[in-house]
């Protein structure tokens, strides 16, 4: 048996329509599929395709009863720290897709920087960091060597 890659994330979304127009505008995303599962009160689960199709972002609304990571947090409580610390997405520009994300309502974590990595090779990354719309976390991370 062979893995072949991770396929997709899963957010639960505040509001279902900003967020396929987040990722569609910002990370260029297209709708794959959209369904209900009335069984697990999921009103509307959508996925999204990446540009280069090779991985997809699951969308669920928030009244869905979904297998998730930790506890549901509370109305205007601040996010509650899991294993799954971000996702990463490769892009030409992190600044460009920063600044479109920032415009469209995401909060800035970490500007668009170059770190050294260190190691053997040396390896310098350009990236930065958002909060989504639902309070994932979303590097921006340029081409590299790793």
């Amino acid at each position: 048996m062979e893995v072949k890659g991770l396929h997709h994330i899963a957010i639960k979304a505040n509001d279902v329509d900003q967020t396929i127009s987040f990722y569609t505008n910002v990370l260029n995303f297209t709708v794959r599929h959209e369904w209900s599962i009335p069984s697990f009160n999921l009103k509307r689960g959508v996925m999204m395709k990446s540009f280069d199709e090779q991985s997809y972002i699951e969308i669920f609304d928030k009244e869905a009863n979904i297998a998730a990571q930790g506890r549901l947090r509370m109305n205007n409580e601040e996010i509650v720290q899991g294993s799954i610390l971000h996702m990463a997405f490769t892009v030409k520009d992190a600044e460009a897709i920063y600044n479109k994300a920032i415009l469209l309502g995401a909060k800035s974590i970490l500007s668009p920087m170059s770190v050294d990595l260190g190691g053997t090779p040396t390896i310098i990354v350009r990236n930065a960091l958002v909060e989504g719309l639902n309070g994932e976390i979303i590097e921006l991370l340029e081409e590299n060597d790793l």
